[in-house]
């Protein structure tokens, strides 16, 4: 009798280690709300693409999504393993924190300006100007930490689109396919510009990670799954989801028509397109 205890006693025990063991080998990533890309914790591109890699990587993923602000304070807590989408800008120190190898993709900005005004495509250019940007939105410091640039922060891309429209801002810088989503809702797509070969602004999107030996074990296999995933077709395959929102660049300023010009730029180019909103 008392071996069948000591035995039950063993087997619960095991358990328990194993249910332990398993829970820490999850790995923890934290985002926060993008439209199209982070909608919630179980839909958007970059959550898609988040778990393919974890699949990939042969590693048990759980994501988390909350405000930016907090999203980036609980990672450099230590409560979380990664953070996506990672930009230098997001830090006031990025070096302190491990990017992945393999990029996420290029993010690139645009200057919207109504037709009426000239096109801007440069940041010594926006100089004395009242800019409308949105509010936890990753912008480069080259533009937030201009002392020669006035900024406007307002919530939602619809809203600088609306400012934009009643004069209260000179530009709104964008990416492009949140700030041609932004104007269309408003309805006034017709009423502004912008250049889309010359972004004002390209940075570098990536998984971060914390510069332990954790961190840079999971930087090596995020790479190498990420890697694998365009090696395959597979990351095309969920990225192509940016190509079905129906967003075209606005007609292209006389002079460049037909030139090529790069989108945002998803590793491979996975929006764009040519044609007038407009029309």
């Amino acid at each position: 009798m008392l071996h069948c205890v000591y035995f039950l006693f063993a087997l619960l025990l095991s358990a328990a280690l194993n249910a332990s063991d398993s829970a820490d080998d999850t790995v923890k990533l934290v985002t926060f709300p993008i439209p199209l890309m982070v909608e919630n914790q179980q839909e958007g591109l970059f959550i898609e693409l988040a778990r393919a890699i974890g699949k990939e990587a042969g590693v048990k993923i759980d994501i988390e999504v909350w405000p930016t602000p907090r999203a980036i304070k609980k990672f450099q807590e230590g409560d979380f393993d990664v953070l996506f989408p990672g930009l230098d800008a997001l830090f006031e120190y990025p070096e302190d924190y491990l990017a992945s190898k393999e990029l996420l993709y290029i993010k690139q900005d645009f200057v919207f300006t109504l037709r009426s005004r000239p096109l801007l495509t440069r940041v010594d250019a926006l100089s004395g100007l009242t800019l409308g940007l949105t509010r936890s939105y990753p912008y480069a410091k080259a533009i937030t930490q201009n002392p020669d640039i006035h900024i406007l922060y307002v919530n939602t891309d619809e809203q600088n689109a609306m400012m934009l429209d009643r004069n209260r801002i000179d530009a709104f810088i964008v990416e492009e396919s949140s700030g041609l989503q932004a104007f269309r809702k408003a309805g006034i797509e017709h009423k502004v510009h912008y250049d889309p070969s010359q972004p004002v602004s390209r940075q570098d999107v990536y998984y971060a990670f914390h510069r332990t030996e954790l961190g840079r074990k999971l930087e090596r296999d995020f790479s190498r799954a990420l890697l694998s995933l365009k090696q395959s077709g597979q990351f095309d395959a969920i990225m192509s989801g940016a190509m079905h929102t129906g967003l075209e660049p606005l007609a292209q300023p006389e002079g460049t028509q037909g030139t090529a010009h790069p989108a945002e730029q998803c590793a491979s180019d996975c929006i764009e397109s040519t044609k007038d909103v407009a029309q």
